[in-house]
């Protein structure tokens, strides 16, 4: 079963969705796991989006395949775009499913008016490539972003998973972080996570435990896979983009 839903989450990525959902509470799952990492700690509010816009772009001349994904929230626009050469000489738009026939050659993020080359940007907390990771979801699946309007940054969290991903060679997902802050500098990340339960994206949230703390997230230890509390570690926002070997800062 879970093949074949991570199929459709693939094909439909590539598809074009006309509508977006918002939605502003989904409570975080009552789990032990859960329980222990968020004691007393202060959640900051958040926006899910649901849906993206994707389009398929080909140019028969180059036999490139240009994937465009875009959503708006609160007036901000968030842009994802990779790029793909067509080995096959046989590219039906209609028809698009990512596998190793498709040579990986470029990704893109945007937010608002500035963008980043991913293609070399390694994980966060692995030393791998990141790239070529595409948006994650498909409408009746859940949230695929999350949206922090916070007093001196905008946060952007986007669910992504691996674009040869055939559902059953892959299991983690990944996370592309946006940090817009209030003087306007935009930095990105993207962090690599164990797809396993109780530390699905809809329970991940930016916290803090003091008022002037900076906002942090927990991710899953090295070779650990998130089943228990000693998996996990705390990353400050702050901390992490200040990392630029493992950051990029967006630009017009």
């Amino acid at each position: 079963m879970k093949t074949i839903i991570l199929s459709i989450i693939v094909f439909c990525t590539a598809c074009g969705i006309s509508s977006q959902k918002h939605t502003k509470e989904i409570p975080i799952e009552r789990n032990p796991v859960l329980d222990s990492l968020y004691k007393d700690a202060k959640l900051y509010g958040v926006e899910f989006i649901s849906t993206f816009n994707c389009t398929n772009e080909f140019k028969k001349a180059t036999n490139q395949i240009t994937t465009n994904c875009v959503s708006t929230i609160r007036g901000n626009t968030f842009g994802y775009s990779i790029k793909m050469t067509d080995t096959t000489n046989n590219f039906d738009t209609a028809d698009y499913t990512p596998t190793d026939q498709f040579k990986f050659d470029s990704a893109y993020i945007h937010f608002n008016s500035k963008v980043a080359n991913i293609t070399l940007l390694p994980y966060f907390n692995s030393e791998e490539q990141s790239a070529p990771v595409i948006v994650w979801y498909e409408p009746s699946f859940g949230p695929c972003a999350q949206y922090y309007q916070l007093s001196d940054r905008k946060v952007l969290l986007v669910r992504g998973l691996n674009f040869y991903c055939n559902g059953s060679n892959c299991t983690n997902f990944k996370i592309i972080l946006i940090q817009e802050t209030k003087g306007m500098e935009t930095s990105a990340a993207i962090l690599d996570f164990p797809g396993i339960y109780p530390f699905d994206f809809e329970n991940i949230r930016l916290f803090s435990h003091k008022s002037n703390e900076s906002p942090s997230i927990y991710i899953v230890k090295s070779g650990m896979n998130g089943t228990q509390t000693s998996d996990f570690e705390i990353i400050k926002l702050d901390d992490l983009f200040a990392n630029s070997r493992k950051t990029l800062k967006l630009y017009e």
